[in-house]
């Protein structure tokens, strides 16, 4: 729920030790191809639709230890698996996302 909005927010944003670019591709791209995660990780025509566009003034994490489950501030839209999980906003309660096995 808050590491990589954590991540953004002080290695990106306040920091500056990160750029976008790099924490974009160490959050989704990386994991993917460490984990063998085929189809899954970037932005290319056939790959699985798992997106998450931010506002990058707003993102960050709201969680801490006794309230681990709280959703991060500044997610516009989040699609898992090509379905909106969260649409301007608002949480869908959409469940499309499925156990990934390598």
């Amino acid at each position: 729920f808050g590491s990589f909005p954590r991540k953004y927010s002080t290695y990106v944003k306040e920091r500056k030790t990160i750029d976008l670019a790099d924490f974009v591709r160490a959050s989704a791209g990386l994991p993917a191809e460490i984990l063998g995660l085929e189809g899954r990780g970037t932005l290319t025509n056939g790959n699985v639709a798992d997106i998450l566009i931010f506002d990058p003034e707003v993102f960050g994490e709201t969680a801490n230890f006794e309230e681990w489950n709280r959703l991060s501030e500044g997610v516009e839209y989040l699609l898992v698996n090509g379905v909106f999980a969260i649409d301007k906003g608002v949480v869908t309660n959409v469940r499309s996302g499925v156990a990934l096995r390598r």
